[in-house]
Order: C-alpha cells, then sequence, then structure tokens
C-alpha cells in the first residue's frame, strides 16, 4: 500500500512539472452584495425545508435568544454555494467537491452583507483532469462582523488541462 500512494505521489509531482496553469490565482476574491428580507428569509427557510419558527414566526422569534426573525443555516449556506459555483465557473467548467461551513452568528433581515469567496491555493491533478482550488468563504455584515465562514475545494477544468 505505501508504494501505491508513493507512486500516486510520484505521478502528481511529474505532472505537476508540466502542468497547464490555473485559471484561478491564489488571493482572487469573488465579492457579492445582498440583503435578505424578512420575506426572503420566510421563504428560503420553506424552500430548503426549515420550518423553525425562528425564521417564520416574529412573536416566537422575539422571544428567542436571537430577539427577532433570523436566516435558516441552510438557505443563508446555499446562497453562499450558489455563490462559490458562479465563481468557478466564471472562466472554465468547475465543480465543487467538499464544503463546510461556520456558523458564527445569526443573519438578520434587511442587512447589509457582503460575501467572499477567495482562492486559498490551487494544485493540478491530472487525474481529474484540471485544477483543485481551495477556497475560503466570509459572509460578515455591514460592520465586518463574521457570520458565516466557509471552506470549499472545487475543481477546475480547462481545455488546456
Amino acid at each position: 500500500m505505501a508504494g501505491s500512494i508513493a507512486i500516486a505521489m510520484a505521478e502528481d509531482s511529474a505532472s505537476a512539472t508540466n502542468a497547464p496553469s490555473c485559471v484561478y490565482a491564489v488571493g482572487e476574491v469573488h465579492r457579492s452584495n445582498l440583503i435578505f428580507s424578512i420575506e426572503e428569509i420566510g421563504q428560503g427557510a420553506r424552500m430548503v425545508g426549515d420550518m423553525n419558527p425562528l425564521h417564520h414566526d416574529e412573536a416566537y422569534a422575539r422571544q428567542s435568544r436571537f430577539g427577532g426573525i433570523a436566516g435558516s443555516g441552510a438557505h443563508v449556506t446555499a446562497f453562499m454555494m450558489g455563490k462559490m459555483a458562479e465563481f468557478m465557473t466564471e472562466k472554465a467548467e468547475g465543480y465543487g467537491l467538499d464544503v463546510a461551513f461556520r456558523l458564527r452568528r445569526p443573519v438578520y433581515p434587511d442587512t447589509p452583507l457582503r460575501l467572499t469567496w477567495t482562492v486559498d491555493r490551487t494544485q493540478f491533478k491530472a487525474k481529474l483532469g484540471g485544477h483543485l482550488v481551495w477556497l475560503v468563504a466570509r459572509l460578515c455584515d455591514d460592520v465586518g462582523t463574521d457570520l458565516v465562514e466557509g471552506t470549499a475545494t472545487c475543481v477546475s477544468i480547462t481545455a488546456e488541462s
């Protein structure tokens, strides 16, 4: 088994030396500005099957630890993944392979939000016929408070790959 791992690593190293350059550069950022209305929060939660009253019932939400309607984690992160897909298909064929999020603070209605997906690193992967692209996400409010953090691994396939 160790021999096969060493061979696979050597093949990746050899192919990387002759690898085409990645269309995404380390440090490249995709930015989005958004605001979720109270109606969009309720609708988005329903669309993903999240019937928690925190997203739909103002009286209930006011009595909660959040003090009001808050966005569904499933809805907010689905939006973030959609923007990641938009970014990863701007220049090439792209697919998400892995994604993780950390919900740090609630997303409240009518709050200006800034989403960034930043290229953290890239690596040519011959077996995939393209480049692995590791991304870091940050969703923050208008004063810079982090609300959601994320990471993703994608593959970018170009004609040169």
